[in-house]
């Protein structure tokens, strides 16, 4: 159970406020829309490949929102196709004209290798790689991640001149205009007997997008993290609806100065804030030799 600062049910998100997340049918992805509906997010737009999970997460989305009227709706499609990306970019383009946080959560796994004795773990060494497979999980980690960036961020980009009824001649709200990429902690491993290859160096790249974006987009106003939802897939150390609980603590306020980091939701967020000026003066929390 979240509780403390990361409790959603507890946040109040200014409204309107539109959040997108990529990939949204089941795990993680399910669980950031559910996070969303509990801190009173007014339009919350989930993606998925398979029509018949993704009404389901819609289905319990509403649900669980903190209000009757939230706008949920389930938009169909594969982060690996350009075409369903610019279909999905013009749908919430003509229907909301901007972003307030997009989350992206495409991830595969690398199909283990089955030995002699029957048994599965990672490929050990580049020699045991499946071609194939090894791109598989790159097009997926990283190059989904990319060109979900790529259509989406002018929405984000929106979310910084919107100006309530457009009459007012300042915005009334400061959108957090977030991006949040969904890494993992294997980005830390290079011990293929810890992680998969593929996994770790795919969801590394993701994490370093994020620090581009923050770097070419941060005039505009955008931030960008990338995140650790927690230890959620495989041995169930922590609440799988941590990752979701996280996202709305980042976005309910608008965080520059944490944006373009790698950030670990089962971090202490109290601390973090505490930290505040050593993480900008000493620009902690990104990749560096």
């Amino acid at each position: 159970t979240i509780s403390g600062p990361l409790d959603p049910s507890t946040i109040k998100l200014h409204s309107p406020f539109v959040a997108v997340i990529i990939g949204a049918s089941r795990g993680i992805g399910r669980s950031t829309a559910l996070a969303y509906a509990k801190a009173g997010a007014s339009s919350i737009i989930l993606t998925g490949r398979t029509e018949g999970t993704l009404a389901a997460a819609v289905a319990g989305v509403k649900a669980a929102a903190k209000h009757s009227d939230v706008d949920v709706r389930g938009i169909a499609g594969d982060v690996c196709s350009d075409n369903d990306l610019k279909v999905l970019a013009e749908a919430l383009k003509r229907e909301y004209g901007r972003i307030d946080a997009l989350i992206i959560n495409a991830g595969v796994a690398t199909k283990p290798v089955t030995r002699p004795d029957g048994s599965e773990d990672w490929p050990r060494d580049v020699g045991e790689l499946g071609l194939s497979d090894f791109r598989r999980t790159f097009d997926v980690n990283f190059f989904g991640v990319v060109a979900a960036l790529k259509f989406l961020l002018p929405l984000v980009e929106a979310a910084g001149s919107w100006r309530g009824n457009g009459n007012e001649p300042e915005p009334i709200w400061k959108s957090p205009q977030s991006v949040i990429v969904i890494t993992s902690s294997s980005i830390h491993h290079y011990d293929p007997k810890l992680m998969a290859m593929g996994y770790s160096l795919s969801k590394f790249s993701a994490a370093r997008m994020c620090e581009y974006v923050h770097e070419g987009h941060k005039e505009k106003g955008v931030c960008a993290f990338a995140i650790q939802p927690g230890s959620v897939m495989t041995v169930l150390i922590d609440d799988v609806g941590l990752g979701g609980a996280f996202c709305v603590w980042l976005t309910k306020e608008k965080r520059e100065w944490l944006s373009g980091r790698w950030l670990d939701a089962r971090w202490d967020v109290d601390e973090l804030e505490k930290r505040k000026q050593d993480i900008v003066e000493k620009d902690l929390l990104k990749f560096r030799m």
